[in-house]
């Protein structure tokens, strides 16, 4: 009873701006729970996103370094092949200066226009002699354009 009688001396005024202190605190003490909740989603939907792009940025850069050696072993087999290339070329040039030497016309440097045979082995020579340097140029863009290219496909996602 005692409650009761001190209750009814404060009046209703006050009582009703109790109650409405009351739910605004509640309200933003939801409001900043709601507000942290956010935030945590937006977080962890940001960590999810930063994961899936070092993933993929790990998974481009693995597949780059795979086409890069596979170039650069390609490129080792292209040189050895250039290196068989060129002991033939060698052999070549030898029967060349065998045949010049056996045929006394084709012997001073250049052959009579009248010679074919001369002038072949002339012309063969000299064709010879600049083929090595040609195909380890060709071979060398040719890697190096499929690097490129595997490189940026890799990158675009093959488009």
């Amino acid at each position: 009873m005692a409650l009761g009688y001190v209750l009814g001396l404060l009046p209703r005024w006050l009582w009703l701006s109790l109650g409405a202190l009351a739910v605004a605190c509640l309200s933003a003490w939801s409001w900043r729970a709601g507000a942290q909740h956010e935030r945590a989603e937006w977080q962890a939907k940001a960590l999810a996103q930063a994961q899936a792009d070092a993933a993929e940025t790990a998974r481009r850069i693995k597949t780059i370094e795979e086409a890069r050696r596979a170039a650069e072993i390609r490129t080792h087999q292209a040189l050895a092949d250039a290196a068989a290339a060129g002991t033939a070329a060698e052999r070549l040039r030898q029967q060349i200066a065998a045949f010049r030497a056996a045929h006394p016309s084709a012997a001073g440097g250049r052959a009579p226009a009248g010679d074919p045979i001369g002038v072949l082995a002339d012309v063969l020579g000299r064709c010879d002699a600049n083929q090595g340097v040609i195909a380890r140029f060709a071979d060398a863009a040719r890697e190096a354009g499929r690097l490129c290219e595997q490189s940026y496909d890799t990158l675009t996602g093959g488009e």
